[in-house]
């Protein structure tokens, strides 16, 4: 869990962000695992997950106040 409070200057600007997950080992050397993570913008900010480097980029869910969520799955082996 994670929380942003308001900025000093502007009012509404906080958000929380929450995740869960798990993972389960195979054998000693393979893992799969699954992430699910949750972002609560409060109306006036849009704080994203992960990370966009361009102002040019219209994702869905990115948006002031917006409240976007995101899933992982994957599997790690170790050579």
């Amino acid at each position: 869990y994670t929380r942003a409070d308001d900025l000093e200057a502007a009012d509404n600007t906080g958000a929380n962000q929450w995740s869960v997950g798990i993972d389960h080992n195979f054998s000693k050397r393979t893992k799969i695992y699954a992430l699910y993570t949750r972002l609560n913008n409060d109306d006036n900010v849009a704080y994203t997950i992960g990370s966009v480097t361009s102002n040019r980029v219209n994702l869905p869910g990115t948006g002031l106040g917006a409240d976007p969520s995101a899933f992982s799955l994957g599997v790690r082996h170790s050579f």
